[in-house]
């Protein structure tokens, strides 16, 4: 429901000052959801991801390919931009492709304790507020 995703059945809620019955689109449009390691796709490079990611979360084409290098950059990951998603930590990833479209909240579901502290530094790094 948080991502707005389902309606609830009753009470009310807000995520980033929009209902979530009635404006779940503009949830959808600033918040980031840390996906499980499961989708993300690890057969494809880094740079692979973060476009597959940032075409589903709707940014423009020529878009990706900036976004995609200034993320990298910022990160230090310049150097892996061609690697393979299955030999990176996934925290790391995912957070960065839910951080895509700069949103206000990124929602993290079933953080393992193992990634817990670099996935907080990693969100303080990007300036991003988590639940």
């Amino acid at each position: 429901m948080l991502c707005g995703l389902g309606k609830p059945t009753s009470g009310k809620g807000t995520v980033a000052g929009f209902d979530i019955a009635r404006q779940s689109e503009a949830v959808k449009k600033n918040i980031g959801c840390m996906s499980r390691k499961f989708s993300l796709y690890e057969d494809l490079r880094v740079w692979e991801n973060i476009r597959l990611f940032a075409g589903i979360y709707g940014m423009k084409t020529p878009d990706i390919a900036r976004k995609t290098d200034e993320m990298l950059a910022s990160l230090g990951f310049t150097t892996e931009k061609e690697t393979m998603v299955r030999e990176k930590e996934h925290g790391t990833m995912e957070v960065l492709l839910a951080s895509l479209v700069k949103p206000i909240y990124i929602i993290l579901s079933k953080v393992t304790p193992y990634f817990a502290l670099a996935i907080a530094d990693l969100c303080v790094f990007l300036n991003l507020n988590t639940i």
